[in-house]
């Protein structure tokens, strides 16, 4: 049984994994950030802790997973 191919990258932040693992991309969320959309690149900075998130992310993940505690998971992961 050949194995699954791995979801994300390997060295990606840990945040972008369990996003990637719940089966949403970074444009998903990227495009329901209010109030007109963020850039892919700033979700990306966002969830790999290099740049603050605003308040509205954990919002906008509830929107893309729908589940709070994989929501809650993703963002634990984001370094602060």
């Amino acid at each position: 049984m050949p194995l699954r191919p791995p979801l994300a990258r390997r060295g990606s932040a840990p945040a972008k994994n369990a996003l990637a693992e719940a089966g949403q991309t970074l444009s998903d969320v990227a495009r329901l950030m209010p109030p007109a959309g963020a850039s892919i690149s700033a979700v990306s900075r966002w969830l790999a802790g290099d740049r603050p998130y605003p308040a509205q992310l954990p919002g906008v993940l509830e929107q893309v997973v729908g589940d709070a505690g994989t929501v809650a998971r993703i963002l634990a992961l984001i370094p602060g």
